[in-house]
């Protein structure tokens, strides 16, 4: 996710970089410097309903108590969704003239989404014997994870009073694993003499012993306002696709009869919650064989509005993010800055959707040295003083070099 302007694009590890602003104030009047080095990377774990301790002992579900496991359901909602992502990105901006840019990037991205409804736990933790008689419905559930390199190069034009950037990519796929489930209807029988198992749903994964399973392109675009006292950063990143090689797909479309075997025979969920489904069972119990496809497939895309009001030493801020094609809430947040010398600024955000809940970062940055600028980003706090209360951890760091 390279974006074709000055600024470092937003992470997609869901930690926001709240420097992103500062730095391409910094670079714009800086009239010495005709190329500028940035490195970036960061983690982010986060979900809308359990809690950080919840996920940590749901990892392992043979670590709960009972009390555990009822703490864990009441906090679920109607639609869950836990995430993870991580990034490393290098970025070479050059600039050609003072209104044009030239960018060039290579990141690397690991990430995970999971959505889910609340009875999918009930039947993990419990098994299918609680719901004799009656349907447990685990749709609609989809699980996304994809491992991805992006080569990118962009170009950005001072046009009036804004900055427009236009960035285009090449994506090497290494890993996808998909699962979508749109409905998944479990009934058991009362005495559980047989179950009916009403599926609609397909599974793919990529051959995880090759470090390239298929190519794509990918565009971004950008438009970025810096005023005295007002800026705005919009930007549309990702848009594209990958074409993976021999992705082996498993798809289920119909209503299944089962006697004498109990549900423990068909899902293994005594592993982490991001474990796979156990494909050999499912298979060999519902009779679906592997096919073997090159197929295209949309990657995570994001769109992404910034603003910020800088007023002497203290800058307001607020911003809306949305990625698309995995699952994700609509994230806002309001953000406040406040500089602390001519090098040196703090910052705190608050923010809801996304991956998570209501979550709170802190972040610092400043001039290491005159022309090498850092920043550091997390939401530890959180996870480290109310484990059992708040969700969420991570932590994203950049280090730009102007030459």
């Amino acid at each position: 996710m390279i974006l074709a302007s000055p600024p470092l694009a937003w992470a997609q590890n869901e930690v926001s970089n709240p420097a992103e602003l500062p730095w391409a104030i910094q670079w714009q009047k800086d009239t010495t410097s005709f190329l500028k080095v940035s490195l970036s990377g960061g983690y982010s774990l986060n979900t809308n309903s359990i809690t950080s301790d919840d996920i940590s002992e749901f990892s392992y579900a043979h670590g709960l108590t009972e009390l555990r496991k009822q703490k864990l359901l009441s906090s679920l909602h109607a639609n869950n969704i836990i995430g993870f992502g991580a990034d490393q990105c290098l970025t070479l901006t050059f600039k050609h003239t003072t209104k044009r840019h030239y960018i060039l990037g290579l990141k690397n991205k690991n990430l995970v989404s999971f959505g889910f409804n609340h009875q999918l736990p009930m039947l993990a933790l419990y098994g299918n014997k609680m719901f004799a008689g009656s349907t447990v419905n685990l749709g609609p559930s989809s699980f996304t994870n994809i491992l991805y390199q992006q080569l990118s190069l962009g170009i950005s034009q001072e046009i009036g009073k804004g900055t427009w950037g236009l960035g285009f990519s090449v994506l090497n796929g290494m890993s996808l694993k998909q699962l979508s489930l749109p409905k998944a209807n479990l009934f058991t029988e009362a005495e559980g003499q047989y179950i009916d198992f009403d599926t609609e749903g397909d599974f793919q994964f990529s051959d995880n012993h090759k470090n390239s399973n298929g190519l794509g392109v990918s565009t971004s675009m950008s438009y970025q306002y810096l005023g005295e006292k007002n800026s705005v950063l919009i930007q549309a990143n990702d848009f594209g696709f990958i074409h993976w090689q021999q992705l082996n797909s498993y798809q289920a479309n119909k209503n299944y009869h089962f006697e004498g075997i109990g549900i423990a025979d068909i899902f293994n969920f005594n592993e982490s919650v991001f474990s796979d489904v156990n494909t050999s069972s499912l298979t060999s119990v519902l009779g679906i064989q592997a096919e073997s496809k090159n197929k295209p497939l949309l990657i995570p895309a994001t769109l992404s509005v910034d603003y910020v009001h800088q007023k002497q030493k203290i800058g307001l801020g607020a911003g809306f993010k949305q990625m698309f094609f995995i699952a994700y809430m609509p994230k806002v947040y309001l953000r406040t800055s406040y500089q602390l010398s001519q090098q040196w600024w703090t910052a705190i955000t608050v923010s809801h959707g996304g991956f998570g809940g209501y979550d709170y970062e802190i972040g610092v940055g400043g001039n290491l040295f005159p022309k090498t600028i850092f920043s550091i980003n997390a939401h530890y706090a959180e996870w480290l003083l109310a484990p059992n209360n708040t969700s969420g951890q991570g932590l994203n760091i950049a280090i730009a070099q102007l030459f």
